[in-house]
């Protein structure tokens, strides 16, 4: 299908803008490559040799439009577009499949979900099955069109088995969750040891933070540490030019699946999301097993992992061997060169010819990497030696851990997150995901029959609208105790400082998102888990909310 002239047709009418903007680029090295190997380089030629090799899976986050190469989220987008332009494809799903399910739904894009409702709509020899938590949905945010879809598909309510935790941490996850429909419980046969302590909140003043962790790391070894996330923590390890880098890729946006994060705290080279970093991962485990001497685990990992990025070692004879000590030893020389950055590092390699074309194609010479190109190698080795056991909020959709400690604290930067105004709701009343998603989805629509510009000029009229909201939320109690004093504020002064906080649902959705995370985070623990957060910001409702914390399991320390 993928070598279809209907179909490489519509993949240049797609992306054919993007291939132009390339091709105008004079200090793109990709574009004399592309000459070197075909002749010439225009949408005639290129559509030629799609043509004869059709379009592909790149199987990483690169896509090569030249070439027909795409990468995931590429993919995937291309594939809801080509299905929506061919109706008929929507039979291949429903004819091939008796049954489809989608787990973790909540993570999935809503263009792919709206491709598997839209196959089965109306059919019924096919079924579809979601599955997954609300709870856990933190990097998807669905259209109003695509919430009302998922209200409507029948809810079955399944006992849910918790093979991750213990029973004392999953008494307390039903009672952080808070929904009779939603109760989890242990397996009959439960393997996971007893809790070392009761999960436990800790009240410190900021300077102490830090040091009742390592405190508490020092006592059970191996715990992680889940920071909110934010760039301090990378500025204290002295990696935050690498981390800036990264983030400022689009493909690790706030609202992608994946994120900077999840690049850099990711140890393992051949899981990492990323083709750069899988590749120096590899190189600064080699230097280290080099630096032990362990030549037979470095020659095992080069050949192995290398191979990925064009690396590789061959030793045939004692010139050989004197050759490549000789040539290993220049490369692990850089990382001791404190100015050397990553992209000067790496062009060693390449002057030795332990790069590949591929590799020097969708890093070296690809625009997207050049920020990162240009950070100095330093920071990758701060980096690898400072976070051992330190993750953050957006690392929570993985494993399970032994022992974790969750460091409450507010984000200031993308995400924002509002940890202490979520603290100080809860403290007030116990709540649920399902009461939080009622006012939030009823807040925002009636927002959207305000008229945001008129409100910014005409002050009658944005007092007007604020009576309004006020008259219509007036007994809710996220309203209440989140908006109510700033629209107040605004009806008796009409400022540019007041409007700002009022006919806007951020504040609630950083509230929202504060105890998804909570929960989220603390789901992680196996069997022990420990809360620590800065008790100067909680002491207008400390009383309140030690209680809240007790009655759901947690004891508290006032340190």
């Amino acid at each position: 299908m993928f070598k279809n002239e209907s179909i490489i047709n519509y993949y240049l009418k797609e992306y054919g803008e993007k291939i132009r903007k390339n091709i105008s680029n004079t200090k793109r090295k990709g574009n004399d490559e592309y000459r070197k190997k075909y002749g010439q380089l225009d949408l005639d030629t290129i559509k030629n040799n799609l043509l004869k090799k059709g379009l592909f899976y790149g199987k990483s986050q690169y896509s090569s439009f030249y070439y027909g190469q795409l990468g995931h989220d590429d993919l995937l987008d291309f594939t809801v577009k080509v299905t929506r332009r061919y109706p008929k494809l929507f039979t291949k799903i429903n004819r091939r499949f008796d049954l489809i399910i989608i787990d973790e739904y909540q993570d999935t894009a809503e263009s792919i979900l709206s491709l598997f409702l839209d196959a089965v709509n109306d059919k019924t020899n096919v079924s579809l099955y979601l599955f997954g938590d609300s709870m856990q949905q933190i990097y998807q945010k669905y259209s109003e069109e695509m919430k009302g879809t998922l209200r409507q598909i029948e809810n079955k309510t399944r006992k849910t088995i918790n093979f991750r935790s213990n029973q004392m941490i999953i008494d307390l996850l039903n009672n952080i969750y808070n929904n009779s429909q939603r109760i989890q419980s242990s397996p009959d046969n439960m393997k996971i040891e007893k809790s070392d302590f009761q999960p436990t909140v800790y009240l410190v003043t900021g300077d102490e933070r830090e040091s009742c962790i390592n405190g508490i790391v020092s006592e059970y070894p191996g715990t992680l540490v889940l920071y909110v996330f934010n760039r301090e923590r990378f500025d204290r390890i002295g990696a935050l030019d690498l981390f800036d880098s990264f983030q400022s890729m689009d493909k690790y946006g706030f609202v992608k699946n994946i994120h900077a994060v999840d690049v850099l705290l990711n140890k393992n080279e051949d899981d990492n999301p990323d083709i750069l970093m899988r590749c120096l991962l590899v190189l600064y485990k080699s230097k280290l097993k080099w630096e032990k001497h362990e030549y037979g685990s470095f020659f095992k990992l080069i050949n192995h992992n290398g191979r990925k990025f064009g690396a590789s070692v061959t030793v045939k004879s004692k010139k050989d061997k004197q050759k490549t000590f000789k040539l290993w030893k220049t490369i692990f020389d850089c990382f001791l060169n404190d100015e050397i950055t990553i992209g000067e590092f790496l062009d060693k390699l390449r002057e030795n010819a332990l790069l590949d074309d591929i590799f020097i194609r969708d890093v070296l010479d690809s625009e997207e990497y050049q920020k990162t190109l240009d950070v100095q190698l330093k920071e990758l080795i701060n980096l690898e030696q400072n976070t051992e056991n330190v993750s953050t909020q957006h690392g929570v959709k993985g494993e399970s851990h032994d022992s974790i400690i969750f460091s409450a604290e507010d984000s200031r930067h993308q995400p924002f997150i509002n940890m202490f105004d979520f603290f100080e709701l809860w403290s007030k009343r116990p709540m649920s995901l399902r009461d939080f998603e009622i006012f939030v989805t009823k807040y925002q629509s009636f927002l959207t029959k305000v008229d945001k510009d008129k409100v910014k000029t005409d002050s009658k009229y944005g007092r007007e609208m604020a009576f309004e909201v006020c008259n219509e939320f007036h007994d809710d109690f996220f309203f209440k105790n989140v908006y109510k004093d700033y629209y107040k504020n605004y009806i008796k002064k009409q400022t540019q400082i007041n409007l700002k906080k009022v006919f806007s649902s951020t504040k609630i959705e950083r509230i929202l998102l504060a105890y998804k995370l909570f929960y989220v985070g603390c789901s992680r623990a196996r069997r022990n888990l420990s809360v620590v957060l800065d008790k100067s910001f909680v002491e207008g409702f400390k009383d309140s909310l030690i209680i809240r914390f007790k009655k759901i399991g947690f004891t508290v320390i006032d340190c």
